[in-house]
């Protein structure tokens, strides 16, 4: 699939990526098998999907741990960047839907991890555990960037 970021006015895409990073619309829901067990499973959390090859493993904001109301499976040291001592996350198996139809589902297993800045913003970030399923390519130039998980 492959992305442009929109234009601001005054702002060249190619300025807007450097500038936001590249990121798609994803919706975090409970793997298939934990919201078969309920009644009325929680609607999927919507939001951007930052797409960070920095990044280890995947994640999602803690609140949307919260909303979903997921249970940790485990936890696993995180060392972020600039930290001097890593610490302890839960961990948490989710699906990811995304917006652009022609990306399949992904159920991956994430860390819960501060991520938005403000209300409504990042719900996860997509690390290399999931990349290395995936082709990305970022150009610059264009403003844009593809990711195809063929």
């Amino acid at each position: 699939m492959e992305y442009t970021c929109p234009d601001d006015p005054g702002s060249r895409s190619e300025h807007k990526l450097a500038r936001l990073g590249p990121w798609v619309l994803v919706g975090v829901a409970l793997h298939p098998r934990q919201a078969a067990l309920l009644d009325a499973p929680p609607e999927p959390v919507k939001g951007k999907a930052l797409i960070d090859t920095g990044a280890s493993i995947s994640a999602i904001d803690r609140n949307v741990a919260e909303r979903l109301g997921l249970q940790p499976i485990n936890r696993v040291p995180i060392r972020a960047c600039g930290d001097a001592a890593p610490f302890w996350a839960p961990t948490y198996l989710v699906l990811f839907t995304f917006a652009a139809r022609d990306l399949e589902d992904r159920t991956v297993a994430v860390v819960g991890l501060p991520l938005s800045r403000k209300q409504g913003d990042e719900v996860a970030l997509i690390g290399r555990d999931l990349l290395r399923t995936a082709r990305f390519s970022y150009d610059g130039p264009a403003g844009g960037f593809s990711l195809d998980f063929g």
